[in-house]
């Protein structure tokens, strides 16, 4: 998100960044490119880590919900494949991550707002095991 991508503007309908945006340099302007390569209606959609998550809490509800489907062994290769997610979350992955609250990504949100970049809150919901944040924007 540091890098803008060839894509033109008002091209895309939609954007889902999955645990990505909190690693922006800045979210305001990573908004603002987004907000200029959707068509007016596209459909932002954003989960991050929220203030203080526990990714230990996020691996245990996903054991706890598909127990009927994983084996032991299977659980033990999910958590060490999730291990180094774990501790990028735990130690900043090394340099300044953007786990804001859900009112820190709505005063963002608000600063773009009055910056020209017009989005809409279609929907602000706590996901992973309540660790992490979702927000739907419409472009307007």
């Amino acid at each position: 998100f540091n890098r803008p991508l060839p894509i033109k503007n008002g091209s895309l309908d939609g954007v889902y960044a999955n645990n990505a945006l909190y690693l922006a340099a800045s979210p305001r302007r990573t908004l603002r490119y987004i907000h200029d390569v959707l068509r007016p209606g596209g459909i932002f959609v954003m989960s991050n880590p929220k203030e203080g998550a526990s990714p230990f809490a996020i691996l245990r509800e996903h054991l706890r919900m598909s127990r009927d489907y994983f084996s032991a062994a299977r659980a033990l290769g999910l958590f060490l494949a999730f291990l180094p997610f774990q501790i990028a979350l735990k130690n900043r992955a090394g340099g300044e991550a953007n786990f804001w609250s859900r009112e820190k990504w709505e005063d963002v949100i608000q600063a773009a707002r009055r910056e020209g970049i017009n989005f809409e809150a279609i929907a602000a919901e706590p996901a992973y095991a309540g660790q992490n944040i979702i927000f739907a924007l419409r472009k307007t």
